[in-house]
């Protein structure tokens, strides 16, 4: 159960921050005209990347280390 349970956690982890990384790509760029639709300042967009870059590292940081525990459990 441990070893299904960690496995599917940081696969939903690892998701969620290449999302989150899209999602700060687009917005970057302003591909579909994002920032006028949401409608995002102009100076607040910076803290917008900052947050959603920094949380897709997190992520990917622990999902990482989930996939290591998932390797040491298998053994």
């Amino acid at each position: 159960m441990r070893l299904t349970l960690t496995l599917l956690l940081g696969m939903i982890q690892s998701v969620i921050a290449i999302s989150a990384m899209v999602l700060a790509g687009v917005l970057y760029a302003n591909l579909f005209n994002v920032q006028s639709l949401w409608d995002v300042p102009q100076e607040a967009l910076n803290f917008h990347l900052a947050i959603l870059l920094a949380l897709s590292i997190f992520l990917i940081a622990s999902s990482a280390f989930l996939f290591l525990d998932w390797r040491e459990l298998r053994r």
